[in-house]
């Protein structure tokens, strides 16, 4: 696993999206809520990346559907973990990359 731990504002998104990149079909983007994952979205278009919109998911949207037979990506794990601690931990036992805003 490898975890990315880096102040806020300070390219760990995009850090995601680019090894998002590397990898086929088979990885998800994780944010905190859907509108986080669509912002996601949205920047990796910005940044002339093509990524497929079904692979940015809320985490509400992971614990729901059987999505652990590919690599994930959770971006700001700790929020998640303040706004739903077990959801939170069901993640980091999956996820492949994490965030973490560090000093925050």
């Amino acid at each position: 696993m490898l975890i990315i731990e880096r102040p806020r504002d300070s390219g760990k998104t995009t850090m995601l999206l680019h090894h998002m990149l590397m990898h086929t079909e088979d990885c998800y983007y994780v944010a905190w809520t859907e509108d986080c994952a669509k912002h996601a979205f949205r920047k990796s278009q910005e940044l002339g990346l093509e990524i497929a919109e079904d692979r940015f998911m809320g985490a509400s949207y992971f614990e729901s559907h059987a999505c652990r037979n590919f690599e994930l990506l959770v971006d700001d794990i700790d929020y998640i973990l303040k706004r739903d601690f077990k959801l939170g931990c069901k993640l980091i036992k999956y996820a492949d990359v994490m965030t973490i805003t560090k000093g925050d």
